[in-house]
C-alpha cells in the first residue's frame, strides 16, 4: 500500500519564509551559511550540496546516476524512478536510514539546474 503525505503551503499562515530552500550563489556565502544549498556544475558532473548543523550532505549526478552521500551512508540511485542501490553504512551500528533528503535534493537538483 503506498501513502501520499502532502504538506499544504498557505503564505499567510505559518513562517512560509523559513521553509523554503536556501540557494547560495557562491561557495564563499555558502561556507559563511549556517544551513543552506549549493550547485555546482562541472563539466562531467553536477553537484548539490546541502548543510546544516555542521553536517554537509551530497548529491552527485554523473554517468546517468545519482550518488548521496552523508557522513553515516552513501547509495546510488537510478532513473527512472530513483531506485536506491549500492548502499554503504559508513557506521557500523546504523541498520536503519531515510532517503527522504536524497529525494529531495534530487527534486532541488533538477529544479536549479536550469538556472545555468
Amino acid at each position: 500500500m503506498n501513502v501520499v503525505t502532502a504538506t499544504l503551503f498557505v503564505p499567510t499562515n505559518g513562517a512560509p519564509y523559513k521553509d523554503k530552500p536556501k540557494f547560495y550563489l557562491t561557495i564563499k556565502s555558502f561556507n559563511e551559511a549556517e544551513t543552506g544549498y549549493y550547485l555546482s556544475k562541472l563539466s562531467d558532473k553536477t553537484v548539490l550540496i546541502y548543510k546544516e548543523k555542521q553536517k554537509i550532505r551530497t548529491l552527485t549526478f554523473a554517468e546517468d546516476r545519482y550518488r548521496y552521500e552523508t557522513d553515516e551512508w552513501a547509495a546510488t540511485f537510478t532513473l527512472p524512478d530513483f531506485t536506491p542501490s549500492d548502499i554503504v553504512f559508513k557506521i557500523p551500528c546504523l541498520v536503519t536510514v531515510s532517503s527522504e533528503l536524497a529525494a529531495e535534493m534530487f527534486i532541488l537538483m533538477k529544479a536549479a539546474e536550469k538556472l545555468f
